[in-house]
């Protein structure tokens, strides 16, 4: 069976990632929502899996009813 990656990509996934799992002979799955994701990743991946339709049957919360954000940690340098 061959090793398979989903990526959730974050800001600025990089095609260059994807390019060198798939020379490794790794599947790479890029799930996102597909108007969001740069025309060189979409073609590095093997497949692209549109989350939009998913986010669509989510119920939207009001402000009020949301948690607090968890605080920030300090970094140790």
């Amino acid at each position: 069976m061959q090793p398979s990656v989903i990526l959730v990509p974050a800001m600025r996934t990089s095609p260059y990632l994807v390019t060198k799992l798939r020379r490794r002979g790794i599947r790479v799955e890029v799930a996102s929502v597909t108007q969001n994701l740069g025309n060189v990743l979409k073609s590095a991946a093997n497949t692209v899996i549109d989350l939009a339709p998913l986010f669509r049957t989510f119920e939207l919360m009001p402000v009020s009813d949301s948690p607090a954000p968890a605080p920030r940690r300090k970094r140790a340098l």
